[in-house]
């Protein structure tokens, strides 16, 4: 897959994802454990015919050997796109840096960080771009990219289909 073509889809996949958190949201509200805002959001994503995977352990490789020791993701969409949710009152940078590091270690592109206990959806996403650097993955981001947040009118955004670019 081309650069330009890997980019268009992961804008397409993160916004449909964010469509999604925001249909949810307006649903539900704050104030609900996280495991209920990702049992819906996958209900959500399977109505749109997105497939997602729920918590997904992943063991830890150091050098090459099995540590032993794993972490779980909350979502993966599409084999591609890492969504971890959140219930909280604030984001802090630890949820963020733990997004990249997922990224970094499932060699993945690109991260949502989604934090239902909010008034607007809007001001609780994170997105997250990572480049795995000079390995052989099979696509490459540009390295000045590092971190965009959602920022706009849920409404607008979602009515005139667009959202953040990579």
């Amino acid at each position: 897959m081309e650069h330009a073509e890997f980019v268009n889809r992961m804008n397409q996949l993160s916004g449909a994802v964010i469509g999604a958190a925001i249909d949810v949201h307006k649903a539900l509200g704050p104030g609900l454990y996280e495991s209920v805002y990702e049992h819906c959001l996958a209900k959500e994503l399977q109505l749109r015919g997105i497939k997602s995977e729920q918590q997904l352990i992943f063991k830890v490789n150091y050098k090459g050997m099995d540590t032993g020791q794993a972490f779980r993701i909350d979502m993966l969409v599409e084999n591609e796109l890492v969504v971890e949710l959140k219930a909280v009152e604030e984001l802090t940078a630890l949820n963020e840096v733990q997004l990249v590091t997922y990224l970094k270690l499932l060699d993945k592109h690109l991260g949502l960080l989604i934090n239902f206990n909010v008034e607007r959806l809007t001001d609780g996403l994170r997105r997250k771009v990572y480049n795995f650097g000079n390995t052989a993955s099979k696509s490459q981001i540009d390295n000045s990219i590092v971190c965009t947040r959602w920022i706009g009118s849920a409404a607008s955004a979602s009515s005139a289909g667009r959202f953040p670019s990579l």
